[in-house]
């Protein structure tokens, strides 16, 4: 994108921000929005580990991402397009899947992961609803079988990977997102941000089959485990809490006999009304 782009919202201007340091500025904002960039059942992990291949290469990415559902793993990048693509992001990305392809970096990362989610109660009860009737270490162990995805997030100028993108393609398959942060004139601390995301629809619920009810999935874990629903109830949290109205819910395993339920509710609200 342009850096002299403005966003007009409400009658306020904004400006297109370029952000100066990763660490500081960037990776916190790619950590806040990381369920809508890669989903509402995703977890992102901003841990430090630094990989290695047999023959010792040594590298370190952002972030691990996994999504639950539909079983996925990511390496993240985040990246500024002050870099230069060749001689650090290609590279980068080479040594990932390098040193990804050693067992005993597969065997770390699967461990760190498992600690991160087990040490963590509210987390640890997130996860095992909604990945079973599996556990963590199993659905982990399965997961870290299939090859990674390559997320790079990048601050703007995502055309500048035209050239670059065959070549990253062929190391693995790789997703690059410009991650453009407008910051309002007037007031600094107000943001708004534009990105395609990397999932192709969200999961705003699930269907928990041994507790017979409904999980949240939007908003953190904490509040997605505070409580599960039946399904009217479900559908009516999803609008009133989080202003997504029934026909643009979308609720995993959402079977024929909870719609003709949902339904009927409907229709004698009408009839009293």
């Amino acid at each position: 994108m342009n850096e002299g782009a403005l966003l007009l919202k409400d009658n306020a201007t904004y400006k297109l921000w370029t952000p100066k340091y990763e660490e500081k500025e960037f990776h916190p904002i790619i950590k806040e929005h990381s369920k809508e960039l890669f989903g509402n059942e995703s977890l992102y992990f901003d841990i430090k580990h630094t990989l290695k291949s047999e023959s010792r290469i040594a590298s370190i990415p952002d972030a691990y991402v996994i999504t639950l559902l539909k079983p996925q793993w990511y390496i993240v990048e985040n990246e500024l397009a002050t870099h230069r693509v060749y001689k650090h992001i290609v590279s980068q990305v080479s040594e990932f899947i390098t040193a990804i392809n050693n067992p005993s970096s597969q065997g770390e990362i699967r461990d760190i992961l498992h600690k991160e989610i087990t040490q963590d109660k509210v987390l640890k009860t997130y996860v095992e609803k909604v990945i079973q009737p599996e556990e963590p270490h199993q659905f982990l162990s399965k997961l870290l079988l299939k090859s990674p995805k390559i997320a790079i997030i990048i601050d703007r100028e995502k055309d500048k990977f035209k050239d670059a993108k065959t070549t990253l393609q062929k190391l693995g398959e790789t997703e690059i997102v410009e991650f453009n942060t407008f910051v309002r004139e007037d007031a600094e601390n107000d943001h708004a941000h534009l990105f395609e995301p990397l999932y192709e629809e969200p999961t705003h619920a699930l269907y928990v089959k041994n507790e017979n009810k409904f999980l949240c999935l939007v908003g953190n874990p904490d509040h997605n485990i505070s409580r599960l629903y039946d399904p009217i109830e479900i559908v009516e949290h999803l609008r009133d809490e989080h202003r997504i109205i029934p026909k643009n819910q979308f609720i995993h395993d959402w079977f024929p006999r909870f719609e003709r339920l949902w339904k009927e509710h409907e229709r004698k609200k009408s009839s009293q009304s």
